[in-house]
């Protein structure tokens, strides 16, 4: 069941915090129903209606879910590599992530994937917007796709934030360790378009968007290539 579209009724919180500064953020001892996703009433002593499921909450605090504004999910599978340790960001690019772009088949990076949305919604974060920029030239598309497949699984909101880097080699501190090649321009901004189409959804209640995110100007695309 696609839980965006059950109604619920949430009985007999702990506390419910509003999300709002000072005074509005206890709410006090109230029930929250939601219908189609949104909340319809916060108030105390709400009645279960015939279909409606009720969740009893006594025990628990009732929040709105974090929102992630910047995590990198595909490396959910590089953590703790020896020649990264303690190493500044340049180096690290070098030494990590970029030499085993190439290694990441669709199926390792819908692994990461699932394992870092898993932590999100343990951790209570409901919102990923993911910085994704496992591309490159000989390099498949397809692991933007999976994130969308993943996310909606878990019935996380999702964002992916397309990076991926346009300048040459000797130029770039991660693909100048490498032989990888960068993504084109005509590459990318094809993808970009593509996941738009297919996936971007700009309404407020959208649970998938797509941003435009270059990985890191000014080393990661030349400056004058931003308008585009």
């Amino acid at each position: 069941m696609n839980i965006s579209n059950e109604a619920l009724l949430i009985k007999h919180p702990v506390a419910v915090m509003s999300g709002l500064c000072g005074d509005a953020a206890r709410l006090g001892n109230v029930d929250i129903r939601i219908r189609d996703g949104v909340i319809r009433a916060i108030a105390p002593n709400l009645d279960a209606r015939d279909d409606e499921r009720v969740i009893d909450a006594r025990s628990c605090v009732a929040y709105p879910g974090w929102v992630n504004t910047h995590h990198h999910l595909f490396q959910n599978l590089l953590k703790a590599v020896p020649s990264g340790v303690n190493a500044d960001l340049q180096e690290w690019l070098a030494a990590v992530p970029y030499p085993r772009l190439a290694r990441f088949t669709p199926d390792l990076a819908r692994v990461a994937a699932r394992l870092g949305m898993a932590e999100l919604l343990l951790s209570g974060a409901t919102t990923c917007a993911d910085h994704h920029y496992l591309y490159h030239a000989e390099g498949t598309t397809e692991t933007g796709d999976l994130l969308f497949d993943e996310a909606a699984s878990f019935g996380l909101r999702f964002v992916l934030c397309r990076g991926g880097a346009l300048q040459a080699a000797g130029d770039h501190p991660g693909f100048s360790k490498v032989a990888l090649k960068p993504e084109t321009l005509d590459q990318m901004l094809a993808d970009i378009e593509r996941l738009k189409a297919r996936y971007h959804d700009a309404r407020a209640t959208s649970m998938r968007r797509v941003v435009v995110a270059p990985t890191t100007p000014t080393f990661s695309l030349p400056p004058d290539l931003l308008p585009e």
